[in-house]
Protein backbone atom coordinates (compact mmCIF):
# COMPACT_ATOMS: atom_id res chain seq x y z
CA UNK A 1 0.00 0.00 0.00
CA UNK A 2 1.24 3.63 -0.20
CA UNK A 3 1.00 6.21 2.08
CA UNK A 4 -1.38 8.97 1.76
CA UNK A 5 0.39 12.50 0.61
CA UNK A 6 0.40 14.78 4.08
CA UNK A 7 -0.78 18.00 3.55
CA UNK A 8 -0.58 20.10 6.81
CA UNK A 9 -0.05 24.17 6.02
CA UNK A 10 0.63 24.95 10.03
CA UNK A 11 -1.26 26.80 12.32
CA UNK A 12 -3.50 29.94 11.13
CA UNK A 13 -0.84 33.14 10.46
CA UNK A 14 -2.42 37.01 10.68
CA UNK A 15 -0.26 39.26 7.76
CA UNK A 16 -0.69 42.55 7.28
CA UNK A 17 -1.76 43.52 3.27
CA UNK A 18 1.10 43.43 1.28
CA UNK A 19 3.33 41.40 3.85
CA UNK A 20 4.89 37.99 2.39
CA UNK A 21 4.53 34.38 3.67
CA UNK A 22 5.18 31.29 2.31
CA UNK A 23 3.03 28.45 2.55
CA UNK A 24 4.63 25.19 2.59
CA UNK A 25 2.42 21.35 1.95
CA UNK A 26 5.43 19.39 2.49
CA UNK A 27 7.95 17.59 0.93
CA UNK A 28 6.12 14.83 -0.30
CA UNK A 29 8.18 14.01 -3.56
CA UNK A 30 8.58 13.89 -6.69
CA UNK A 31 4.86 11.72 -7.84
CA UNK A 32 2.89 14.74 -6.06
CA UNK A 33 1.18 17.30 -7.66
CA UNK A 34 0.00 20.70 -5.97
CA UNK A 35 -3.07 22.57 -6.76
CA UNK A 36 -3.73 25.49 -4.44
CA UNK A 37 -6.27 27.58 -3.68
CA UNK A 38 -7.71 30.70 -1.65
CA UNK A 39 -11.26 31.59 -0.11
CA UNK A 40 -13.12 34.28 1.80
CA UNK A 41 -13.69 32.28 4.38
CA UNK A 42 -12.43 28.85 5.97
CA UNK A 43 -15.10 27.05 3.70
CA UNK A 44 -15.19 28.27 0.93
CA UNK A 45 -16.09 28.92 -2.30
CA UNK A 46 -12.46 28.35 -3.29
CA UNK A 47 -10.63 29.61 -6.28
CA UNK A 48 -7.84 28.27 -7.92
CA UNK A 49 -4.35 29.91 -7.96
CA UNK A 50 -2.47 29.89 -11.11
CA UNK A 51 -2.23 26.13 -12.55
CA UNK A 52 -3.65 22.98 -11.52
CA UNK A 53 -1.32 19.99 -10.40
CA UNK A 54 2.17 21.75 -10.41
CA UNK A 55 4.84 19.55 -10.36
CA UNK A 56 6.75 19.19 -6.89
CA UNK A 57 10.08 20.19 -8.97
CA UNK A 58 12.33 20.52 -6.45
CA UNK A 59 9.35 22.29 -3.89
CA UNK A 60 8.73 24.34 -5.93
CA UNK A 61 4.96 23.20 -6.39
CA UNK A 62 4.91 22.56 -2.61
CA UNK A 63 4.87 26.44 -1.78
CA UNK A 64 2.83 28.92 -2.34
CA UNK A 65 4.01 32.73 -1.37
CA UNK A 66 1.00 34.84 -0.82
CA UNK A 67 0.53 38.89 -0.07
CA UNK A 68 -2.88 39.33 0.39
CA UNK A 69 -5.03 37.89 3.86
CA UNK A 70 -6.91 35.18 2.62
CA UNK A 71 -7.60 31.68 3.57
CA UNK A 72 -5.32 28.92 1.43
CA UNK A 73 -5.83 25.48 0.77
CA UNK A 74 -3.68 22.84 -0.93
CA UNK A 75 -5.19 19.72 -2.66
CA UNK A 76 -2.28 16.74 -3.27
CA UNK A 77 -3.00 14.48 -5.98
CA UNK A 78 -0.18 11.34 -6.06
CA UNK A 79 0.12 10.19 -9.45
CA UNK A 80 0.47 6.94 -8.50
CA UNK A 81 -2.81 6.66 -6.90
CA UNK A 82 -4.42 9.07 -4.06
CA UNK A 83 -5.19 12.68 -3.42
CA UNK A 84 -5.20 14.23 0.26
Amino acid sequence: LLPCPKANLGPDILKCEGVSETLLAGANGDTYRYSWYYGSSATGPWTLIGAANQAYAGGAGAQLTVTTPRYYRVVITDTRAYVA
